[in-house]
């Protein structure tokens, strides 16, 4: 597998994705906060990133932190999981 990071809003981030307070925050091209949770994903032609501190990182040459989206089979949008 080779990793990849595509930068693109966090699928966690959208309002009403789960039963949380607040979804993940996301930035700008600059890592400025953005306030609208409703802003479109620069993947999607819009302007809002994950920031730069939630890339993936590397602790050694066999351990490493990162993130991935996935869909459950027959789920909804509400039952995407970011693992």
């Amino acid at each position: 597998m080779t990793p990849s990071m595509d930068c693109c809003k966090p699928p966690c981030a959208w309002p009403r994705k789960a039963n949380v307070s607040n979804p993940v925050r996301f930035c700008d091209i600059d890592d400025a906060s953005v306030a609208d949770y409703h802003a479109q994903s620069a993947c999607d032609s819009g302007t809002t990133y994950m920031y730069s501190s939630q890339t993936p990182w590397t602790v050694n040459d066999t351990f490493a932190y990162g993130s991935a989206s996935v869909v459950l089979s027959g789920g909804t949008g509400r039952s995407g999981v970011l693992l």
